[in-house]
C-alpha cells in the first residue's frame, strides 16, 4: 500500500486504517538489489544503481520467549540478511539448520516431506505440541541498512500461529499440522545470495504497510485481539509488541 505525504492540489493515494494495529508503526528502509543479484547490505553494500526487486527489510534475528517473558532461544545472525515480505505465500522460508532450531525447541515429532530428490519441502507435525504450548516467536529487524541495532522493529508471532492444519479445517480439530517454517530453496538463495522470505504464517501477526514512495514498509501490531500475558505494556522502537494474529495489508 502506497503513502503519499501531500502538499495543496495534490491527489491523497493509499493510507492506512490506525484501528487495525496497537500502537505505533515503525518503518524500515526497502533493501535494494545490486548488478550482481545480491542484496545491498552492511557497510560492504553499495545502494548506488541499486534496483528494488521485492519487499525486502533487514533481517538481523530470531529469538523466542516462554509464557514467564524468559528468552529460551536466540539465533543472532552474522550478518544482516535479506528478508522479503510476501503476502502472496502462505508458509515461511528460513535457511534448513535454523527451521530445524525452531522445530527442536518444540517438539522432536516431525517428520519431513521430501521430494524425490530429497528436497525438503516441509516438516508435518503433531499440532497438539504447537498448541499446548506457549510460547512466541520474534523476527527482528534493524532499521539500518549498514548495522544491527539494539532497539530491533519486531514481528511477534504466537506459537499456535505457526502451524496448519492439514487433515481438517481447523486447529481445535486437526491431529496434522504442517510447520509454518520451510527450508528456502537452494535455486532461490543462488539467485540472491541469501535471505528469509516471510509469508502469511508470520505476516498474520503483523500491520504491514508497504510505502512505494518513500520505499519504506511500516510494521506494527495486528489489532484483532490476541493476548500475551507476559508482554503487556512493553513496547520496542514504538510498536507494541503484543502478538496478534489474522490481519496484514
Amino acid at each position: 500500500m502506497g503513502l503519499a505525504n501531500t502538499t495543496q492540489g495534490e491527489i491523497v493515494i493509499g493510507g492506512y486504517e490506525t484501528s487495525r494495529f496497537t500502537g505505533q508503526l515503525s518503518f524500515l528502509p526497502v533493501v535494494t538489489y545490486g548488478s550482481t543479484g545480491k542484496a545491498n547490505l552492511g557497510e560492504t553494500g553499495s545502494a548506488e544503481n541499486g534496483v528494488n526487486k521485492y519487499w525486502t527489510i533487514p533481517g538481523q534475528a530470531i529469538a523466542a520467549y516462554d509464557v514467564n517473558g524468559t528468552q529460551v532461544y536466540e539465533t543472532r545472525l552474522d550478518q544482516l540478511e535479506p528478508v522479503i515480505l510476501d503476502t502472496g505465500t502462505t508458509l515461511s522460508y528460513l535457511p534448513q539448520a535454523m527451521v530445524t532450531s525452531l522445530l527442536d525447541l518444540v517438539t522432536t515429532n516431525y517428520t519431513a516431506l521430501a521430494l524425490n530428490s530429497g528436497t525438503i519441502q516441509a516438516y508435518q507435525v503433531n499440532c497438539q505440541d504447537f498448541t499446548r504450548q506457549h510460547l512466541w516467536f520474534d523476527f527482528q529487524f534493524s532499521p539500518s541498512t549498514l548495522t544491527f541495532s539494539n532497539d530491533p522493529v519486531k514481528i511477534r508471532v504466537p506459537l499456535n500461529e505457526m502451524v496448519l492444519p492439514q487433515d481438517t479445517n481447523t486447529m481445535e480439530t486437526a491431529t496434522t499440522c504442517l510447520f509454518g517454517i520451510a527450508p528456502i530453496s537452494t535455486s532461490f538463495l543462488n539467485s540472491v545470495g541469501s535471505g528469509w522470505i516471510l509469508g502469511q504464517t508470520v505476516l498474520r501477526s503483523a500491520y504491514v504497510v508497504h510505502d512505494m514512495l518513500g520505499l519504506q514498509v511500516g510494521i506494527g501490531a495486528a489489532a484483532n485481539g490476541y493476548h500475551s500475558p507476559t508482554m503487556d505494556g512493553e513496547e520496542s522502537n514504538g510498536v507494541c509488541v503484543t502478538p496478534i494474529t489474522n490481519h496484514h495489508d
